[in-house]
């Protein structure tokens, strides 16, 4: 099993914030100790990728923060698109 980078842990918070949701559902779904997930949502908050709703007591993704995930797919298509080439090249190569 691959290990995730930083960039897709948050992907992943990003995409849970988007349904707005507390901590504990963001812990579990994102696989996080509650270590790890207080410096994620800290980070989040810090760089206007999500806020907390106070009201709700939940956390929200910002504009901010939908086009950080728009991008992320894309590079993710992309990078993938390139494996698929490589491997087809390999083949052929072989």
């Amino acid at each position: 099993m691959e290990r995730r980078t930083k960039i897709d842990i948050i992907a992943k918070i990003l995409e849970l914030t988007k349904a707005r949701c507390r901590k504990t559902k963001i812990m579990y779904h994102a696989n996080l100790s509650h270590e790890l997930l207080v410096y994620y949502l800290n980070y989040l908050c810090e760089k206007g990728l999500i806020d907390y709703n106070h009201e709700q007591s939940c956390y929200e993704i910002k504009e901010k923060g939908l086009i950080f995930l728009q991008h992320y797919y894309e590079l993710k298509k992309t990078l993938n698109a390139k494996d698929e080439e490589m491997l087809i090249i390999k083949s052929i190569v072989q």
